[in-house]
């Protein structure tokens, strides 16, 4: 090697030329630089190679635990939990509130089963739908109700019953029993007193008043009490009745 600045041969050990004291630069050769790209395409290998090896272990713990899990459920008699460890299960509550304030909250366990470790969810207390929403479907169906029996149509409320269930039923052969009856209905209170959800259904129960005016002319007043299962949708919306129950009637 010489030195870049006055041309002198150069012994490995120098720092600086002897000569006129120009700093050394080494540059590397061919064959160190082959020795250097090796050395970290080993180290790349060897990473890749300790993924895999990760990804395997985790694949292979989760069907060693799948399987430790269906012994256990068989020795239990088909359940991951067991009576001696129910002092054991830990059991907690958090509150989801729904995004829509008009909605309630709901509540949900989870509880860990000490046998595997795993969890379980169950909906306490399931959400309601928005007021408005609620009177907005039943004002309507009272609308439609209505038309319905004054004009002997089944049809127009047919679209806010569930089909084939006992309201549809019972609305359907009430119209046609009343066919040639001469019958017309007053509907002028309509009320929702309360309304609540259980197992997935609406009940909303109500306060109706109307006036029967028969082929004579001769009014009848009536007032009743209703209670209304409803389906709802997957947006929380009531879209059909599915039965009709009168709790109370004043005539």
């Amino acid at each position: 090697m010489k030195c870049t600045r006055c041309g002198r041969h150069l012994q490995p050990k120098h720092e600086d030329c002897p000569n006129c004291g120009e700093p050394i630069v080494y540059k590397l050769d061919k064959s160190h630089n082959v020795a250097k790209m090796l050395y970290f395409a080993v180290l790349t290998i060897g990473a890749l190679v300790a993924v895999v090896v990760i990804l395997y272990s985790d694949q292979d713990f989760a069907m060693k635990k799948k399987s430790v899990k269906q012994a256990t459920e068989s020795v239990l008699g088909g359940s991951t939990t067991n009576s001696d460890y129910d002092d054991e299960w830990v059991e907690e509550e958090y509150e989801l509130v729904a995004d829509d304030p008009g909605e309630t909250s709901e509540s949900v366990f989870v509880q860990s089963d000490p046998v595997i470790g795993n969890t379980q969810e169950y909906e306490v207390d399931e959400p309601l739908p928005m007021l408005e929403l609620v009177d907005e479907f039943y004002q309507d169906y009272r609308l439609m109700y209505s038309e319905s029996l004054n004009n002997l149509d089944f049809s127009i409320v047919a679209s806010l019953l569930t089909p084939n269930s006992s309201a549809y039923n019972e609305m359907f052969k009430y119209i046609d029993d009343i066919k040639n009856s001469g019958y017309y209905f007053n509907f002028y209170d309509n009320e929702i007193l309360d309304y609540y959800r259980e197992k997935g259904m609406l009940y909303l129960k109500t306060y109706e008043a109307f006036d029967l005016i028969d082929q004579n002319g001769t009014v009848t007043s009536h007032q009743r009490n209703k209670t209304y299962a409803i389906v709802l949708n997957y947006n929380n919306v009531p879209v059909q009745i599915d039965a009709i129950e009168i709790t109370n009637y004043y005539r």
